[in-house]
């Protein structure tokens, strides 16, 4: 089986720069409308993906935390040692006010052979439910397929 690669980090707390302050307006406004409400997985492999830089933007999964420590699965990117969320700045104003965690990062080529091998989705270290399977990335970097429970 193959594994795939990430850097992993114990639920890290990252700052979070604008994409404003990181690229040009062309840069931004280019990727703008390949950024959707909800998908934020896709998105950031979008961004990865198309938004033309010198230095590598890689895919950062991790959780997006609320005042009441509910942590929400969340993606975003980075690029060089600058963490930045396309998705909440283009659909909400107070981006920046969220906590973030870090738990992996991705290069696009890793990110782009889980999608090869999913057929084309997103898998995270949370999990893909398809059909009657879960799928995640273990923390060895194996695909794992559970079976869902039946109800």
């Amino acid at each position: 089986m193959s594994k795939f690669e990430f850097t992993s980090l114990p639920d890290t707390p990252v700052e979070i720069t604008s994409v404003k302050d990181l690229f040009t307006y062309e840069q931004y406004w280019l990727t703008y409308p390949l950024i959707y409400i909800h998908e934020c997985h896709n998105n950031a492999f979008q961004v990865a993906s198309h938004l033309q830089s010198d230095t590598p933007i890689e895919i950062v999964e991790g959780y997006l935390e609320e005042s009441n420590g509910t942590r929400i699965p969340h993606a975003f990117n980075k690029i060089g040692d600058k963490y930045f969320d396309f998705t909440l700045e283009k659909f909400s104003p107070e981006f920046n006010k969220q906590t973030y965690l870090a738990k992996r990062i991705y290069t696009r080529s890793s990110m782009l052979s889980v999608i090869g091998k999913m057929g084309g989705t997103c898998i995270t270290f949370d999990g893909l439910y398809k059909k009657k399977y879960k799928y995640f990335i273990n923390d060895e970097g194996e695909l794992v397929k559970e079976p869902l429970p039946k109800v």
